[in-house]
């Protein structure tokens, strides 16, 4: 029996997403199209005032759908490449040396790709240092300070993203076809009471469960340079452990309700839009001929 593909399916199919932006650029019901990683981060967009029925939205599907597209849009039968604008996080780009785009029209959050300045690690890290946090402290009725509370929070989230860059760069230096953490579970090594990790218990874990066991110790040894070595937090940690950890945090405190995905785009829509015009990315963002008009 065949299987057709979901809706689902579809919408993540790169020959799918670029068809339809060709067909809408020709028959100029859109001007420009704007691929990012997730549904939240086209909010945040609209949030700062990239707001046109002539720009049209999507991906939405993770990084690596953003990037097939980029490449994809340069090529026949679509050669839509000057008519689209790729927005993606940096992450460990940088810091493990992949490649990086240079053109006027790929924008990332956390690094500036036109002078080579690197700030943050993603959209995320960005937001908690802006009013947006506050604010949804202030929806949660937290009475604790921000900024101490942010700081706690930024370590913990430091200990956890040290693990995550040491294995990209031992899976990149050794060619491996995995992952040697495989993923991490943030709460059963954490205390949040204190703001503590639990670093001996999840080395432990890792004896158990990595699929690449034979990595461990060489993981290790690279997590204790890392840490003698990164001066700035904001360019390990991934705001998406941030905020799990304040999901974590904040059910700690009777708040039952809170949900990783719900803080992540109150975020985005809290953060006002001359907080980002005013920084160094946000003044490069504005810059690029595609966006300049639309704001």
């Amino acid at each position: 029996m065949r299987k057709y593909p979901t809706v689902k399916d579809t919408a993540k199919n790169p020959k799918f997403i670029l068809s339809k932006a060709q067909q809408n650029i020709r028959s100029k019901q859109k001007d420009l199209y704007v691929f990012v990683e997730g549904e939240k981060d086209s909010r945040f967009l609209k949030n700062i005032g990239l707001v046109n029925n002539r720009i049209g939205f999507d991906g939405f599907s993770g990084k690596k759908l953003v990037k097939k597209l980029l490449i994809d849009s340069m090529n026949s039968p679509y050669c839509i490449f000057t008519k689209c604008f790729f927005i993606m996080d940096i992450d460990y780009d940088f810091l493990v040396n992949n490649k990086i785009q240079k053109y006027e029209n790929v924008f990332y959050h956390g690094y500036c790709n036109l002078n080579n300045l690197f700030f943050y690690n993603d959209l995320e890290m960005f937001l908690i240092h802006t009013k947006a946090f506050q604010k949804l402290l202030n929806e949660f009725d937290i009475e604790e300070d921000a900024n101490l509370l942010k700081s706690n929070l930024l370590s913990l989230a430091f200990e956890i993203g040290i693990y995550r860059l040491a294995d990209e760069l031992i899976v990149k230096k050794n060619m491996l076809n995995t992952s040697v953490l495989d993923g991490i579970m943030l709460e059963p090594f954490i205390n949040i009471a204190d703001f503590s990790f639990l670093d001996f218990e999840f080395k432990e874990s890792l004896k158990l469960r990595s699929p690449k066991k034979d990595y461990l110790f060489d993981l290790f040894d690279q997590v204790d340079i890392l840490k003698s070595e990164i001066k700035d937090i904001n360019k390990t940690v991934k705001g998406h452990d941030f905020t799990e950890l304040l999901e974590i945090f904040l059910k700690y405190n009777g708040k039952k309700w809170a949900k990783q995905t719900n803080l992540e785009m109150t975020l985005r829509v809290g953060c006002e839009a001359n907080e980002f015009f005013n920084t160094d990315l946000g003044k490069s963002f504005i810059s690029r001929p595609l966006i300049n008009p639309y704001l």
